[in-house]
């Protein structure tokens, strides 16, 4: 590459801020951003895929931990599976926001890998393994536990998620009183935005209302090598790598077929990598796929064919049945696959509208039929679950930008993010039980708070307990009047100063007031001397000065 080449791609934006993502460089022109979680530096890898270490993002918590890699990448090559990050802290989650160039609306991939090696670097609850929950917004995704040593491959989790606003917050659950989980930890963290046009997103928009799809199985057939994984790699001519970075697990069982002939794959096949495609399993009579999935779920599935035998020149010499199937549900095709697309191109088979899924396995039998000169082939296999719900649009959203200003104003806050309520609260918040809820409660008494009071607090309408005692506090107490169901204002043990606002007195609901262990100055409200002779007030002052 021409050093002017790298230099531009290098200037791409590095910077990191405040563990959202949105200077985090993008990479190759195809939106690609990809985070090695416990990096620190910048990098090129193997594929030419260009990492942006979490490292340098100001404000991330965690610690890092370097780890031996797994025996297939190849140590001459820097890779985000030699560090991890973990989160030893007792926050209920721990976020990652992508908001650089996200579309609302739009379907992207978000990938999280966890290869920790022999052992964790810190206890779990059960010896040798670990769980914790992986949650997109402000919904759980997936659980992930890991039994070590791990020995061959990372775990990754993968997900289809059409951008809800124009960011995408990926967190790990905390190790805290709330989520019940181990320290989590996570080795790299990938966004690469998807076509419109490949089937399983038109699936999710036609059929389930856009809710995310969890990759369950993407298999290449008939590999030659168990460890030749596939994926986008800038090294290679186009088509030869996956454009999305989707990776096709390699599957040698069975009888091999393949071929060196160029593969027609197309948009109308989803763009799956030619060398995917010149790579198939066959049998004189029969195949048998099996996956194991969650069962009353909603399932979507793409079956790869090329015809790659030279001998089949003519439809009607390769027939064969396919009949996917569970405890209640059938679905029976008949597949000419030279008749479909001819040689050395491309057949994609779908069930447009899913499969509902009521047993752990999802079985695909592919049966010769009786004409037929020569038996079933399968190229490529990818199996999808829909999310069972709708995303849920979390926290009301003014709120949770007051809460995200909130902690941008005290240092020692700002490794909060994603939504402050689902689907676990901040460990200082308390929220109501809507489907949207907002915040009722604020505890941050002793948390090394310093400066001043910010204005925020004052526009969370819903709030009736506010407590910031016991933290190094200064200025004056800010406005705060609109707080109109506010019952409990707990200030004390800070450095505040100036007089105590006449507003204070005229909160409607405010029951409990203590401002004691501060330097106040003046005379008492009028207001609240009112409320404290009726004894609708408690109130806790100490000395003026």
């Amino acid at each position: 590459m021409e050093a002017g080449a790298l230099a531009t791609r290098l200037c791409v934006a590095i910077a990191l801020c405040l563990v959202s993502l949105n200077c985090v460089r993008t990479d190759n022109g195809l939106g690609f951003v990809s985070i090695d979680c416990g990096g620190n530096a910048s990098y090129s890898d193997a594929n030419d895929i260009l990492w942006s270490p979490d490292g340098a993002i100001t404000g991330i918590d965690g610690v890092v931990s370097s780890v031996s890699p797994p025996a297939y990448v190849n140590t001459s090559n820097q890779t985000p599976l030699s560090s991890i990050r973990f989160f030893p802290g007792n926050q209920s989650k721990y976020c990652y926001v992508f908001n650089q160039g996200i579309v609302q609306g739009r379907a992207y991939l978000v990938r999280a890998s966890f290869w920790a090696g022999s052992k964790l670097p810190y206890p779990t609850k059960a010896e040798n393994s670990v769980s914790f929950k992986l949650l997109i917004y402000a919904d759980e995704w997936d659980t992930v536990s890991i039994t070590f040593p791990q020995t061959s491959r990372e775990i990754d989790k993968e997900i289809y998620v059409f951008a809800l606003r124009e960011n995408i917050e990926v967190c790990l659950s905390g190790h805290s009183a709330i989520t019940d989980s181990d320290v989590p930890f996570i080795s790299s963290l990938v966004l690469r935005p998807l076509s419109n046009s490949l089937q399983p997103i038109s699936f999710s928009v036609n059929y389930q209302n856009s809710r995310p799809l969890m990759t369950v199985s993407r298999i290449n057939y008939g590999a030659r090598d168990p460890s030749d994984y596939l994926r986008y790699s800038g090294t290679q001519q186009v088509g030869y790598s996956d454009i999305y970075d989707r990776i096709w697990e390699a599957d040698t069982d069975g009888t091999l077929v393949f071929t060196n002939q160029s593969i027609v794959s197309n948009v109308t096949t989803d763009e799956v990598p030619i060398p995917v495609m010149q790579t198939a399993r066959s049998d004189a009579e029969s195949i048998n796929l099996q996956f194991q999935v969650t069962p009353q779920s909603w399932y979507f599935y793409c079956a790869y064919y090329a015809e790659l035998d030279p001998h089949v020149i003519a439809s009607g010499q390769r027939i064969f049945d396919s009949v996917v199937s569970n405890k209640t549900t059938q679905i029976s095709e008949t597949y000419d696959i030279f008749g479909a697309s001819g040689q050395y191109s491309t057949f994609l088979a779908y069930q447009k509208s899913g499969i509902y899924v009521d047993t752990p396995a999802l079985n695909f039998d592919m049966k010769k039929t009786t004409m037929s000169l020569n038996g079933p082939l399968i190229n490529a296999f990818e199996v999808f679950m829909t999310f069972d719900k709708d995303l849920s649009l979390g926290t009301i959203d003014v709120e949770v930008l007051v809460v995200k200003n909130i902690s941008n104003s005290f240092g020692n806050l700002s490794t909060w993010r994603g939504d402050p309520c689902l689907p676990y609260p901040y460990n200082w918040v308390v929220c109501s039980s809507e489907e949207r809820p907002s915040i009722t409660e604020i505890h941050l008494e002793n948390q090394d708070l310093s400066g001043d009071i910010p204005s925020y607090f004052n526009s969370l309408g819903k709030l009736t307990v506010l407590s910031l005692a016991s933290n190094k506090l200064t200025g004056t107490i800010p406005d705060l009047s609109s707080l109109l169901k506010l019952t409990f204002l707990d200030l004390h043990h800070n450095n505040l100063s100036g007089t105590i606002p006449s507003f204070l007195g005229k909160l409607p609901a405010i029951k409990e007031l203590d401002l004691r262990n501060n330097n106040f100055s003046g005379a008492i409200p009028q207001e609240l001397l009112a409320k404290v002779s009726t004894s609708e007030l408690d109130l806790r002052l100490g000395v003026l000065t």
